[in-house]
């Protein structure tokens, strides 16, 4: 896999765009058990007529060990600072204990879609009233596609940026007995920025916002 493109971080402002080219945000949660943690990236997806979409890696954000009901007053504060107020969806991993963390951000008055994915191990991914149940190996080849066709940037300067290089480095796909691939991290290792990464990008090539939310 090729690595990971890279440019200089913004300052936060609202970015200004040449005439034809769009801009909008997309924020991947992944929700952390126990002593895992929970991370957060903000993903930038730019548009132009003709061109395929490109998409850039704002913000990377972790916390360990925090209460839930904190945990969505920090995420709530984040999305109501420019450029973050304008964000078009944020797609939380509602798996296990997602679903009650989802509810409260269903409930916390967002302006920006609420997304809710389920990840599975299945083979298909299908969705039912807005629900979505996706596959880990659906979520994580976002991530490879886009490397490949150099259509993702990383922003230098993150505190995570090395950190979600490594765990696109550490990933790997494994074949089971049955036939079925599995993806994980190597021994030791954690996904948590990866798969907040992969929740953004998923939901950011398929615009998923306000109405496509549950």
């Amino acid at each position: 896999m090729k690595p990971p493109l890279v440019f200089q971080a913004n300052d936060g402002a609202r970015r200004v765009l040449v005439p034809g080219v769009t801009a909008e945000f997309f924020v991947g949660l992944d929700l952390g058990q126990a002593h895992d943690s929970t991370a957060l990236c903000v993903v930038e997806k730019r548009s132009m007529p003709g061109e395929p979409d490109r998409f850039g890696i704002r913000h990377l954000q972790t916390w360990l060990g925090e209460p839930y009901p904190a945990l969505v007053d920090h995420v709530v504060r984040i999305l109501a600072r420019p450029p973050l107020d304008l964000a078009r969806s944020l797609i939380i991993d509602r798996t296990g204990v997602g679903r009650p963390v989802y509810d409260l951000f269903r409930q916390a008055g967002l302006d920006c879609g609420v997304v809710g994915v389920t990840i599975t191990a299945a083979d298909q991914a299908h969705s039912d009233g807005g629900a979505h149940w996706v596959p880990k190996r659906d979520l994580v080849s976002v991530a490879q596609v886009l490397l490949m066709e150099r259509r993702l940037e990383i922003a230098t300067g993150l505190p995570d940026a090395e950190r979600l290089a490594t765990e696109l480095r550490d990933f790997r796909v494994s074949i089971s007995a049955a036939g079925h691939d599995s993806y994980s991290a190597r021994e030791g290792k954690h996904d948590d920025i990866l798969l907040a990464s992969c929740l953004a990008l998923w939901g950011a090539q398929r615009n998923l916002g306000r109405f496509e939310a549950w």
